[in-house]
C-alpha cells in the first residue's frame, strides 16, 4: 500500500485491510468516536473552504467565506452526530453510560448552544410579537423529553440526548434574531444539505479510488449495481443512501429554481452525486425516497415531459427487466426476511407491545426502543421508525406534540409545492417523512433530519404570521404588497 494511503488509514483510526472475512465484517463496529468525527471534520473544512468561494454557501460568488455564529453552531452540533461508537450492548451502556462518544457529542452540542446564546437574547422581543404554533409545539415536545428524565429507563442517556435536542432547537429559535430571517433560514437549510452532501460525495469518490476504506464489509448482501456496497468511516450505507436521496431532491429543486446556467449546472452535479450515492450505497429506503421526491418535482416542474416521456419509459423498462430489477432490489434476501422488511416488522411489533404498558408517557426520550422494546430481542440501536421511537420513548403526549408540528409543516409545504415557485425547502418534507418511517429520521434524536425539520417548522410559522399580517391589512394594502 502506498504511504499516503497508509497515513490516511492511520488517521482515521484502524481502517487497515484485513485478509480475514470475519475481521472485515467487524470493522464497522470497531470505529472509534474520534475516527468518524475526524473524518467528517476534514471533509467539511475542505468543502467549506472550496464551496464558500464558489457561491454555494455565500450569496455572492467569489466572496471570502464568512460563517455566522449560528452557522458555526450548526456545524458543531452536526459534527457531534458523526462521532460514532459501535458494538455496545444494553447492559454495557447501562453499566457505563458516560463514554467518550457521548462526552464528545455533549461537548459539541454545548459549543453550539453557547454560540447562539447572544442570538437567543435578541430573539426574545420577537417572541412577544405573536404566535409561533409549530415552534411552540416543538419546544413543548423538547420539554416533555426533558421531563422524561424523571422516569427514563436510562436517565443518563436521556439527559445527553435531551441536551443535544435542546441545542438543535435553540439554533432554530436563534435564527429569529436576524434582520433577514427568511434569507438566513434558507442559508441554514442549504448549509445542512451541503454538509451532508459533502460526506456522500467524498464517499462516492472513495468508493472507486479507495475501495478498501469506502466499502461496507459488514454488509454481505450485493449492491444494486455492483457486488460491493458503498460505506463511509462516519456513516452507515443506509444513512448514505437516504442522505443521497435527500441531497438529490433538494439539488434538483434548486436546478428548476436557478436562473443562471452556471448555477443550474452546479446544482445538477449535486443532484447526480446524490443519485449515484443512493445507488451505490444500495439502501432501499433511499431508493423509495428518491423515486417519490423526483416524481413530485417532475410532476410540478416538467409535467408534460413526465406524463408523455418519463412515466411511460419507466414503466416499459420495469416490465422488460422486472426480474433483473427485482433481484437487484431484494439483494439476495430470503422471502422470510423480505416479508418482515429486514426484521423491521418484528422490531415495530416489539415497540408497540412495550408502548402498551406506558401509553401516555413512554419510557424516556431516546431510550424506549433500544433499552426496553428491543432489550433481549436485538442489539440494534433503535426500532427503525422514528414515529414508533417517539411513541415508545415519550408516549402519546410527546408523539401528539410532534404530530402537531408535522401537520403544520405539511400545511405549509403542500401549497408551496403546488405553486411550484420555490420547491427547494418544501420538497424536503418528502425525504424527511419517509426516512422517519423506516429509520430514526427527525423523531429519534438530534441529527441532520431534526435540524432540517426544525427549520421547516420555523418556515411554516413565518408563513403563518405573514398570512395573519396580510389578513389584517386593508384590501388596497394587500394588493400593493
Amino acid at each position: 500500500m502506498a504511504w499516503p494511503q497508509r497515513v490516511l488509514f492511520d488517521l482515521l483510526g484502524g481502517f487497515h485491510r484485513r485478509k480475514s472475512t470475519e475481521v472485515q465484517g467487524q470493522r464497522a463496529s470497531s470505529l472509534s468516536a474520534m475516527g468518524g468525527l475526524t473524518w467528517t471534520l476534514v471533509i467539511w473544512v475542505m468543502v467549506l473552504l472550496v464551496l464558500g468561494r464558489e457561491g454555494v454557501l455565500s450569496r455572492q460568488r467569489g466572496r471570502r467565506l464568512h460563517l455566522s455564529r449560528i452557522e458555526v453552531a450548526i456545524i458543531a452540533v452536526l459534527l457531534g452526530t458523526h462521532s460514532l461508537v459501535g458494538g455496545s450492548n444494553v447492559e454495557d451502556i447501562l453499566a457505563n453510560p458516560v463514554v467518550l462518544e457521548r462526552v464528545i457529542r455533549g461537548a459539541l452540542s454545548g459549543v453550539g448552544l453557547l454560540l447562539v446564546v447572544p442570538n437567543l437574547r435578541a430573539t426574545i422581543p420577537e417572541l412577544k410579537t405573536g404566535h409561533w404554533p409549530a415552534m411552540t409545539a416543538l419546544s413543548a415536545y423538547a420539554g416533555v423529553a426533558a421531563a422524561s428524565v424523571l422516569y427514563s429507563a436510562a436517565p443518563i442517556v436521556t439527559v445527553g440526548k435531551v441536551f443535544e435536542l435542546s441545542a438543535g432547537l435553540a439554533i432554530a429559535w436563534a435564527l429569529l434574531s436576524s434582520s433577514s430571517v427568511k434569507q438566513h433560514l434558507s442559508d441554514a437549510i442549504r448549509l445542512v444539505v451541503v454538509l451532508e452532501g459533502a460526506i456522500i460525495g467524498v464517499a462516492l469518490i472513495g468508493f472507486f479510488v479507495l475501495p478498501d476504506m469506502f466499502t461496507s464489509f459488514g454488509d454481505s448482501r450485493p449492491g444494486f449495481l455492483l457486488d460491493r456496497v458503498m460505506g463511509s468511516p462516519s456513516a452507515h450505507p443506509n444513512t448514505l443512501s437516504a442522505s443521497g436521496a435527500l441531497v438529490a431532491a433538494y439539488a434538483l429543486a434548486a436546478v428548476f429554481r436557478s436562473e443562471s446556467r452556471s448555477e443550474k449546472v452546479q446544482w445538477m452535479v449535486w443532484s447526480i452525486v446524490g443519485t449515484l450515492s443512493m445507488l451505490f450505497a444500495s439502501g432501499r429506503q433511499g431508493l423509495v425516497i428518491w423515486l417519490a421526491a423526483v416524481a413530485v418535482l417532475l410532476w410540478i416542474h416538467r409535467r408534460r415531459l413526465f406524463i408523455v416521456v418519463i412515466a411511460p419509459l419507466t414503466a416499459l423498462v420495469l416490465v422488460a427487466n422486472w426480474e433483473v430489477l427485482w433481484d437487484a432490489i431484494t439483494r439476495n434476501q430470503s422471502s422470510e426476511t423480505l416479508a418482515t422488511l429486514s426484521s423491521r416488522l418484528i422490531w415495530w411489533g416489539a415497540a408497540i407491545e412495550a408502548w402498551k404498558s406506558h401509553p401516555f408517557t413512554g419510557y424516556g426520550y431516546g431510550v424506549g426502543g433500544r433499552f426496553v422494546a428491543l432489550r433481549g430481542l436485538s442489539n440494534t440501536a433503535s426500532v427503525h421508525s422514528g414515529y414508533l421511537e417517539a411513541l415508545v420513548g415519550l408516549g402519546l403526549i410527546g408523539t401528539l406534540l410532534l404530530m402537531i408540528v408535522l401537520t403544520r409543516v405539511a400545511l405549509w409545504a403542500v401549497p408551496r409545492l403546488r405553486q411550484g415557485l420555490d420547491t427547494t425547502a418544501p420538497i424536503l418534507v418528502i425525504p424527511l417523512l419517509l426516512h422517519t418511517g423506516v429509520s430514526l429520521g427527525f423523531a429519534g434524536w438530534l441529527n441532520a433530519d431534526f435540524l432540517l425539520f426544525a427549520f421547516l417548522a420555523l418556515s411554516s410559522d413565518l408563513a403563518f404570521r405573514e398570512r395573519r399580517r396580510l389578513g389584517r391589512l386593508p384590501p388596497d394594502r394587500v394588493v400593493a404588497h
